[in-house]
Parts: structure tokens; sequence; C-alpha cells
């Protein structure tokens, strides 16, 4: 009944998805990030958050800190 992360705004980075191929090409639908982004989504809201995402892994540096900043923005 308690709300350990109230408040609290989660960003979460580079979540590896071990159901794509090295190609990209999802072997299994749902994907592995798919399911684990419902639990953690789910599970932080749950616990209080007011805002989380969650993002994929990616290699483009660009990409990741336009994603930081637009959280900021939001919070």
């Amino acid at each position: 009944t308690t709300k350990p992360l109230k408040d609290l705004d989660i960003i979460i980075f580079e979540m590896v998805d071990r159901s794509l191929t090295p190609n990209g090409v999802a072997t299994q639908h749902p994907t592995d990030f798919e399911i684990m982004s419902i639990i953690w989504k789910n599970w932080l809201k749950g616990s209080g958050c007011k805002h989380v995402e969650l993002y994929k892994a990616v290699a483009d540096k660009k990409l990741m800190l336009e994603r930081l900043k637009n959280f900021l923005k939001v919070i």
C-alpha cells in the first residue's frame, strides 16, 4: 500500500533485446523488449513513479542524447 518510488521520474537506456538477430530481426513475438517494457512500466508506475521511459539499446549517441533532453523537458 506504500509508494516507495513516489514522485520519481525514471528513464532506462540500453535494454538489450535478446529476441533479435544481429541484423535486428525479431525471432519471436512478442519480443523480449516488449515483454520487459510492460513488466517494468507496470511495476514502476505501481510503485508511484510519475514518468517512466524505456529504450532499446542503440549505437547512435545523438539519438540517446536527444531522448534524454526530451525526457528532461517533460519532468
